[in-house]
């Protein structure tokens, strides 16, 4: 019914929906959901009727306006020491 909380569950966020008589159910389930920065929409009869939302926000967003001029700060213009990124991902699928 409800997707286990757990360190990959976090990453990417998409409003859940489940019905009244699911909340009625699964409350406790429901709430660690929220706890993790989900949103719950509660529908009945195919209508939203209420949203669950965290009491606060879980993650501050992160500003990289500036990650491009640190890295080049850093590495002085130059490309960084080691593999390409594309190599390491394409390493890993195989």
């Amino acid at each position: 019914m409800f997707l286990p909380i757990g360190p990959t569950s976090r990453r990417f966020f998409a409003v859940k929906t489940v019905t009244v008589e699911q909340v009625q159910a699964g409350l406790p389930n429901l709430l660690r959901l929220v706890a993790g920065g989900e949103e719950i929409c509660v529908v009945r009869r195919k209508r939203a009727v209420a949203r669950i939302v965290p009491a606060e926000p879980a993650i501050a967003p992160v500003d990289w306006t500036s990650t491009w001029s640190k890295v080049d700060a850093i590495f002085g213009g130059r490309p960084a020491p080691g593999k390409p990124g594309s190599q390491v991902i394409i390493e890993g699928r195989r």
